[in-house]
């Protein structure tokens, strides 16, 4: 088996005379078993399927077709060679392999491989059978890995694949089988591109260049999208694009290096980098190169010439060259073609940093000097004027103007002359004295002056800057501003002294006394003295402050050291003020006393009294009220309170007015008494009742009856109460009941005291009143009440009597007489009253009974009845019985 690779023509101008067909394999494999099939296709760039072809193998015609396919059918061996074939309007195509076999084992491969191509190798056996244990060699090396199906794969082919291949493998139960070696050559899509110089002519500065990346496209791929990338010692020059040419406009020497190329696909990752060459520019002239004509050094009033000197190459010796001067990046003479620039006399202006530029006018190229620092030496220093001694001039004492500068050692003194100016007009010289005296300064000679210093021999001429020479007065000096009282330390309603003094200064001084914070001067005084005082009669607190003052004698204007003046204000009566309201507190309350003076300098000492006692002491460091907290525990803490504020200025300290606080002892312990034993009276008995309290400041009373308030409302003919005692002349039924009086106090409506007393109940009882009459054996008409009517012998049982009989014994004992009762009974509240005294021995013991009771008549028929009726007995008619 072989491979034959065809290179196409690439499209820079390189083309074939004629193109080729291309010859296909359908299956792609070269090697194939007898009785397979193939189709053979013969393509042109541009052919279609219906076109006269011819077919050859092994360079002999072997048949014709009217279609671009040939079939090949249940192939033999007889079949193997080399096919070719040839259509309309091309060549005879490159020759294709095709190889068929008869051995147990073939290895199948593409009939043609391009680079970047996936390679697939498959080891096939006879009819198809099973081939196991397989494996691929490339020239003799096992390359296939441990597990290996019955095909091998080569992603992306590379042309380091192409070599002889085989592979082994068991076909069947047969022993291992080895198939015949097939060649693989990976073919180039395209050659290694090579890196040429377009023109013909040598490359010199100025110069076009002009660089072709050449390469040859693969004629079966002649379709390649291809890019090109241009490199300068290893460094891109030109990004990748889809030409083959870089050019320069115009070279120069550094353009010069190694210069290569890389060609890449832009479908693939192939990418081929071509040799470097190396492109050497060469030049027209040197680099020029500026000088100093002579070797004299530069000097401030000599010439100075610079030569700007270059090289003109062997092969350009007729070239035309411009040359222009810079100092400093300025150009300083244009265009010409001397190479000479000269100055006539150099100044200190003129040093600095020079360079030339020299152009080749027909190729326009231009190349600059390196810089060449010229420094002038300067033969004197710039001079400057000063006043010799003092540092002003003062009137009436000797001036001395000196004109100082410095010299090198190689300009001798005698070279220099000096001349002095006032106001541009010279009033000495030139001489060769640095020196110019005024014996006694004046006024007049005020002004500006300036020097000048001339060198003969080089013509050098240098001005000083001009100085103001002011002729002054003895200038105002040492300004102090003294105070009294000493310190500044005045109070209120003193006289307080200024003092401005000068140390020194002549003519009329004025003096002004300014207090900082006031615009305008407080006062001012024009004096020939050295001395002047302001005075303030009687200072005020709104006098203090910083104080200075200023001093001038027409020239300048001195101002003194600050001086501090404190006005000490005496303080005023201080205001004291209490937080209870209305001068009253109540035991247990916190009361604040505040203590201010409103007027007074700070810090003010306050002390707080009551009744000439000291209870505290506060200092305030800031205008406002000093203030103490007592807490009221006793009456005690009643009284007259004041306060003194002092700050140490003045009479002393100054007291308050009294301030009387009262404390109210909040009412507790109420209690209700009567004048009697026990609280039970008989009706008309009077009734006296007492509300007392254990403590509280002017207690006031209130009595409740029966939980009601006692008013002369309430309807029982009460009088009002009078303070803490409660008195009923005539004591009624309607009087019984609860008592209790409840004791208050108050500091305000909203803060009242209450203590309420216990209830003492009090029982009112009526006396019974009844007749009697005697009974006889004597008829009843004869019978007569008796004279008199009888006191209770005892009170008056519950309201619902229990009947209790007895014997009545009459007055006189042995009469025989019984004595018969009809009693009526008013009934009393209660029990008999407590102290109602019990009769005596003598009087009638009885117990009395409720009998009905009814008038006799008038008539003597019935009056005769109803005493028969009386006689018998009845079951509501009772009689006493003598007691045995």
């Amino acid at each position: 088996m072989f491979c034959l690779v065809i290179f196409a023509a690439h499209t820079l101008g390189l083309a074939a005379a004629a193109q080729k067909a291309v010859l296909t394999l359908d299956p792609p494999w070269s090697t194939m078993f007898e009785g397979d099939s193939v189709t053979l296709t013969c393509r042109g760039p541009h052919s279609s399927g219906r076109t006269h072809t011819s077919w050859y193998l092994e360079g002999q015609s072997l048949n014709s077709t009217e279609t671009n396919i040939l079939h090949i059918k249940a192939a033999e061996v007889k079949d193997t060679g080399k096919y070719q074939c040839q259509t309309s309007g091309f060549t005879r195509s490159d020759p294709v392999q095709l190889t068929v076999s008869e051995d147990w084992l073939i290895l199948q491969i593409p009939y043609t491989v391009f680079e970047g191509d996936q390679l697939v190798l498959r080891c096939r056996g006879w009819k198809d059978r099973t081939v196991s244990d397989v494996r691929y060699y490339r020239n003799g090396t096992d390359i296939a890995p441990s597990h290996t199906s019955s095909s091998y794969t080569i992603q992306q082919a590379k042309t380091t694949d192409s070599g002889g291949y085989h592979c082994t493998g068991s076909v069947g139960f047969d022993l291992s089988k080895m198939s015949p070696m097939v060649p693989i050559s990976v073919q180039e899509l395209f050659s290694t591109p090579e890196l040429r110089v377009a023109s013909s002519t040598e490359t010199s500065e100025g110069s076009p260049l002009t660089l072709k990346c050449v390469t040859q496209l693969n004629p079966q791929k002649p379709d390649l999208w291809l890019q090109y990338t241009f490199y300068k010692s290893r460094r891109i020059v030109k990004r990748p694009t889809s030409s083959p040419v870089y050019q320069i406009a115009k070279v120069g020497l550094t353009n010069s290096g190694l210069y290569s190329c890389a060609v890449r696909m832009m479908t693939s990752s192939i990418r081929k980098q071509s040799p470097e060459l190396n492109v050497q520019v060469k030049q027209l002239f040197s680099t020029p190169e500026l000088r100093v004509a002579g070797s004299a050094e530069a000097r401030e009033g000599s010439p100075l010439t610079l030569q700007c000197v270059t090289q003109l190459s062997p092969w350009k010796s007729d070239l035309w060259l411009q040359y222009s001067f810079y100092k400093n990046g300025t150009i300083v003479k244009g265009l010409m073609s001397s190479s000479m620039y000269q100055i006539a006399k150099v100044g200190l202006t003129d040093s600095g940093l020079y360079s030339c530029m020299v152009r080749a006018v027909t190729s326009d190229i231009w190349k600059q000097s390196p810089k060449l620092n010229i420094e002038v030496k300067q033969l004197f220093s710039t001079p400057e004027l000063r006043v010799a001694g003092l540092a002003k001039a003062i009137e009436g004492n000797p001036l001395t103007l000196q004109c100082v500068m410095q010299s090198n050692p190689w300009t001798p003194d005698q070279w220099l002359q000096y001349s002095f100016y006032k106001s541009s007009m010279i009033v000495r010289g030139p001489t060769s004295s640095p020196e110019y005296q005024i014996p006694e300064a004046g006024l007049a000679d005020s002004g500006p002056y300036s020097c000048v210093v001339q060198a003969v021999t080089f013509s050098v001429q240098k001005r000083s800057p001009e100085i103001v020479i002011e002729v002054k007065r003895v200038p105002v000096s040492g300004v102090t501003l003294g105070v009294q009282p000493r310190h500044g330390q005045v109070v209120a309603g003193e006289q307080l002294v200024l003092s401005c003094s000068v140390a020194a200064g002549t003519g009329p001084l004025t003096f002004s006394w300014h207090r900082e914070g006031s615009g305008l001067a407080l006062w001012t005084a024009t004096l020939r003295t050295w001395r002047a005082d302001y005075e303030i009669p009687a200072a005020m607190e709104s006098d203090a402050g910083e104080y200075y003052c200023a001093a001038s004698n027409g020239h300048n204007l001195v101002l003194s050291p600050r001086v501090t003046v404190t006005v000490w204000v005496p303080v005023s009566s201080p205001v004291l003020t209490l937080s209870a309201a209305g001068s009253w507190a109540a035991i247990g309350d916190a009361v604040e006393i505040q203590c201010e003076s409103h007027h007074g300098s700070v810090p003010v000492v306050y002390r707080f009294h009551h009744e000439g006692a000291l209870l505290g002491t506060r200092t305030v460091s800031a205008y406002g009220p000093g203030s103490i907290t007592i807490n009221l525990t006793s009456e005690s803490d009643s009284g007259a309170y004041s306060c003194e504020a002092d700050n140490g200025v003045g009479d002393g300290p100054q007291r308050s007015a009294l301030s009387h606080l009262a404390v109210l002892v909040p009412v507790a312990g109420a209690t209700i008494t009567t004048d009697r034993a026990q609280p039970v009276l008989m009706v008309g008995e009077s009734l006296n009742l007492s509300c007392s309290v254990q403590v509280g400041t002017d207690p006031v009373f209130r009595w409740l009856h029966n939980a009601q308030e006692l008013d002369a409302a309430s309807g029982l003919g009460l009088p009002s109460p009078v303070g803490h005692v409660l008195y009923v002349e005539s004591v009624q039924l309607g009087h019984a009941g609860n008592y209790q009086c409840i004791a208050s106090n108050q500091l305000s409506p909203q803060r009242v005291f209450l203590a309420p007393s216990e209830i003492l109940v009090i029982t009112v009882r009526e006396e019974t009143c009844f007749s009697a009459w005697r009974r006889s054996t004597l008829d009843p008409e004869q019978q007569e009440p008796p004279p008199q009517e009888l006191s209770p012998l005892a009170a008056v049982g519950s309201s619902k009597l229990d009947p209790t009989y007895g014997n009545v014994y009459p007055q006189e004992q042995g009469s025989g007489d019984v004595v018969y009762s009809v009693v009526s009974i008013k009934k009393g509240g209660r029990d008999r009253p407590m102290g109602t005294p019990l009769r005596k021995k003598q009087e009638y013991l009885v117990t009395y009974a409720v009998l009905p009771y009814s008038k006799l008549p008038r008539d003597s028929a019935t009056r005769a009845r109803a005493s028969e009726e009386r006689d018998q007995p009845m079951s509501d008619i009772y009689e006493n019985i003598l007691r045995p």
